[in-house]
């Protein structure tokens, strides 16, 4: 049996197929409201042509948020989607606001899609449902029977989705299958069954003018197609390159928008008789109960009979499903990665048995059902809160999109990063204006966002008190920290010092003796001149490591040839190289820009520490290489260079390749007689970075060693 603790560090495991994803996505955008929207809000906004043409441009809009998602999702290519970008971009309190309105706006329409079984009941099953106590709530009724359904929906598909990894995504993208191809089908059929294309008259609502009404339904985008975005909440548990994020978002909005737009066709297949238009039959829509009340399954049954019946009832029952799927994933995985970044419980953290993040589906699964005893009432409450979540959400990725992109100088991300903020505020603004918007603002809603705004500035408060809190602790910390690491310092600084010293001591007072012979003392005298020369290296080395560390120093870029250095570099320690025959090269791999600005003096010091430091650990009839590549760049007039030096030698343990770059570390080799203060790898540690690059060491014992410097330089015309 696993211990516990160990199945709470794990990570999640990269299962899902793009196919997996797209099913996620578009299952999202599909939800119940599909089968509802289009009577209820597309049709009186702008009727079927300016339907069919907003959907058009939603389609586009969407296709430029998706670019910035696709953008981050490859940065970052990891769980908790616009919370994690927006907290590697913005920080941990805009994160939190972003997440807010996130969870809000996937809870709303989990419970929404969770309560929709309650209303088809309505329609198509009379009183079956209707059976108990009930309550009125807001004006709506609430009964017993619809609410057990609801809890057991929401209850199993928790359940499922908490133990069953594979098989729920399995489940899931079969569902969405069935939903597009019985969706669709339904739709065609029971289109041309119809035959009088009449029907699609007028097509525009006569009273307001044709842009308006699409600024209408342009105004519904972010409620109607929430859930595109589920890809980048699902990236953690991707088992193919992210690359391909955008061409499954593209495909999730495009085929959402032919939905909406064929479930909105479908809806004037057929209209009953008496009534002029389907403006005249959508506006008299609360005369009628039954089938008739939605004219959606009622034009499939009068046009396609109970095959198209059947058909639409699945698509709707794998739309809803689909959803709650959906959502309850994505819903899970924000708190999972909220809870690993102490902003939640970190219980939520947690993952099962079955490698899911369970303590957060319980979650999630108990506030559910919770909400779902208020039934439709808070679904219409939340329904603009949605839509603004939405537009929020999507402005955070888009501004990060273009910052990173603005950093990166990648104009094309620049561009979508800027027209998605450009989007999502005039999301906002199209819904703030009544005029232009199919929705009214509720005060139910109003108290929601203020909600979520007094929850942002607790948050901010209690970051700041805790940052304060963190930072005395930290100060602290460092401090005793920083006179520990001087202590080791200094003690291990005077250890080195004493050996020299005492050196030098001892063969001074031998060679002052009267009775020294004349060739003792030349020996005495070169063992004090060799000690001297040590010293005066640990002292120039103590020194340049004091600079570093102060940020005295700093770098003097000039131009110059690379060929050059590394030439002069083998030139100059040939001579020593030949005294124990060591075979010494310098190689250039695909150099195209040798031209660079660089400190050429910082260059030489961290040639020198890497090819002395070989030259000493390499035996007689070794090997020293010094390589030099220039790979791939993505910034213009800017080259990446890699510099190795690699030798033969008596390589490291892995406990020391650990420490290698810490001062006045040096493994105890016997076999060797090496004078070193240990100080080389430090220094040239520390000029890397100062120069922006990263050294990195590989090595085995009795196989060698290589120090690799990755960096950055600038073109230079000569």
């Amino acid at each position: 049996m696993k211990n516990k603790s160990e199945v709470n560090l794990k990570n999640l495991s990269r299962y899902l197929t793009p196919l997996n994803v797209w099913a996620l996505s578009f299952g999202c955008i599909i939800s119940w409201s599909a089968f509802v929207m289009p009577t209820l809000n597309f049709l009186p906004t702008a009727g079927p042509v300016g339907t069919a043409l907003s959907m058009a441009i939603i389609a586009a809009v969407l296709l430029v948020i998706a670019a910035n998602y696709h953008y981050l999702i490859n940065k970052f290519p990891t769980a908790g989607g616009a919370f994690t970008y927006t907290k590697k971009i913005f920080g941990k309190d805009h994160a939190f606001i972003c997440a807010c309105f996130l969870w809000f706006a996937y809870l709303n329409l989990l419970w929404s899609n969770a309560s929709a079984f309650a209303l088809i009941g309505r329609n198509f099953f009379g009183n079956v449902f209707k059976f108990g106590f009930s309550y009125n709530l807001a004006g709506h009724e609430i009964y017993f029977g619809e609410l057990i359904l609801t809890l057991v929906i929401l209850f199993c598909a928790g359940i499922f989705c908490m133990r069953g990894k594979f098989l729920t995504f399995k489940i899931n993208t079969t569902l969405a299958l069935i939903l597009l191809i019985g969706g669709i089908t339904c739709a065609v059929a029971s289109i041309f069954a119809g035959g009088d294309f009449e029907k699609f008259s007028p097509p525009f609502v006569a009273e307001i003018s044709p842009v308006t009404q699409i600024m209408g339904i342009l105004a519904l985008t972010p409620f109607a197609f929430m859930g595109f975005e589920c890809v980048s909440n699902a990236a953690g548990e991707f088992n193919f390159s992210p690359k391909k994020s955008l061409t499954i978002m593209a495909a999730a909005i495009i085929f959402g928008a032919i939905f909406y737009t064929a479930m909105t066709f479908l809806t004037l297949a057929h209209i009953p008789i008496g009534y002029s238009s389907w403006l005249e039959y959508v506006q008299h829509l609360s005369d009628w109960t039954g089938s008739a009340a939605a004219p959606i399954f009622y034009a499939a049954n009068e046009t396609s009979g109970g095959i198209g019946t059947a058909l639409l009832s699945l698509s709707v029952i794998a739309a809803i499903l689909s959803s709650i799927i959906g959502f309850y994933f994505v819903t899970s995985r924000l708190m999972f990665v909220m809870a690993r970044e102490n902003l939640l419980p970190k219980r939520f953290s947690f993952l099962n048995a079955f490698n899911v993040p369970g303590n957060a589906i319980v979650f999630v699964m108990l506030l559910s059902l919770a909400a779902s005893i208020v039934g439709q009432v808070i679904i219409g409450w939340l329904r603009e809160v949605t839509t603004i979540s939405a537009a929020v959400v999507y402005g955070y990725v888009s501004a990060g999109t273009f910052l990173t992109a603005r950093s990166a100088r990648q104009g094309g991300y620049m561009l979508s990063g800027a027209a998605g903020v450009f989007i999502s505020l005039a999301f906002l603004a199209m819904l703030a204006v009544q005029n232009f918007s199919a929705a009214t603002f509720s005060t139910e809603s109003a108290f929601v966002l203020i909600l979520l705004f007094a929850l942002f500035i607790i948050f901010n408060v209690y970051s700041i008190m805790k940052r304060r809190e963190l930072d005395a602790e930290t100060a602290k910390s460092d401090a005793d920290q920083i006179i520990v690491s001087k202590s080791n310092f200094l003690s291990k600084m005077l250890n080195n010092v004493n050996a020299p010293v005492t050196e030098i001591v001892g063969f001074t007072n031998l060679a002052m003796r009267e009775d020294t012979p004349p060739e003792k003392m030349r020996d005495f005298m070169e063992m004090i001149k060799k000690s001297g020369i040590y010293l005066q290296s640990l002292i120039d080395d103590v020194m340049v490591m004091n600079e570093l560390e102060s940020g005295e120093v700093k770098l003097v870029e000039t131009n110059e040839d690379l060929f050059q250095i590394l030439n002069n570099a083998r030139d100059k320690f040939s001579a020593q190289m030949d005294e124990k025959n060591i075979t010494f090269a310098v190689e250039f791999s695909n150099v195209r820009n040798n031209f660079v600005r660089c400190d050429k003096d910082k260059l030489n010091k961290v040639l020198d520490n890497l090819i002395g430091n070989a030259y000493k650990f390499t035996s007689v009839g070794g090997k020293v290489t010094i390589t030099l590549k220039q790979l791939g760049s993505e910034i213009e007039n800017i080259g990446n260079y890699e510099l190795s030096v690699r030798d033969s030698g008596t390589g490291m343990t892995p406990e020391f390749a650990q420490k290698v770059f810490e001062p006045f570390e040096r493994e105890e080799n016997p076999s060797i007689l090496v004078k070193s203060a240990g100080l080389g790898m430090t220094i040239a540690k520390d000029i890397v970075e100062l120069m922006h690059g990263k050294i990195s060491v590989f090595t085995k014992k009795g196989d060698g060693t290589e120090f690799v410097i990755n960096v950055k330089l600038a073109f230079s015309d000569n």
